[in-house]
């Protein structure tokens, strides 16, 4: 992948963006068609390793259209590498987007950043208390085990999990606690 080809994503995922529900919206999209989107996301998701995109495309994943959703969460999945440049802004996304699968993949993308994202313990300790999207509450955990012991923010939250939730959450808070636990 050019840097070239990369700009040019970056540009089309993110020009004329509005807010969602604005007049003119199209589902989060601005004045860009839905078709352009999807084709776009195809071109990211079949690459390597893309950089510089995490945030718009986190925020893609929670939108209106299913077939936008499903080649976003494709990205998310197959070519998207976060950065430490964009950990502030996932917070920030995890933190004030409701929409559990935007949340859930704000957790994802922290989580592979691991320790780097040690900033993000609170905000991913409260989408594990908070969030009505168990997938949501689930990949906080995971995400919480991956940042290790910076992580100790959470425990708290994480041994709530661990005692009164649905199994598999109960089994990566778990997992959670042993790891912050084995690094302290």
């Amino acid at each position: 992948m050019s840097s070239n080809q990369k700009a040019a994503w970056a540009q089309t995922l993110s020009q004329n963006q509005q807010t969602v529900g604005s007049p003119g919206d199209h589902g989060g999209l601005g004045n860009l068609k839905p078709e352009t989107v999807i084709e776009t996301l195809q071109q990211v998701s079949n690459s390597d390793s893309v950089t510089g995109m995490t945030v718009r495309i986190v925020e893609l994943a929670g939108n209106s259209n299913d077939e936008i959703r499903m080649w976003a969460a494709e990205a998310l999945e197959r070519a998207i590498q976060p950065s430490a440049d964009e950990i502030s802004s996932l917070i920030k996304v995890l933190e004030e987007n409701e929409e559990g699968e935007v949340r859930y993949w704000a957790a994802t993308m922290l989580g592979r950043l691991g320790g780097a994202a040690a900033q993000a313990g609170q905000a991913l300790s409260d989408c594990l208390d908070k969030s009505l999207h168990l997938p949501a509450r689930e990949r906080s955990a995971w995400a919480l085990c991956q940042i290790g012991e910076a992580a100790a923010v959470a425990k708290d939250s994480l041994s709530k999990a661990a005692e009164d939730a649905p199994p598999r959450l109960k089994r990566l808070a778990t997992e959670a606690l042993k790891r912050i636990g084995e690094a302290a």
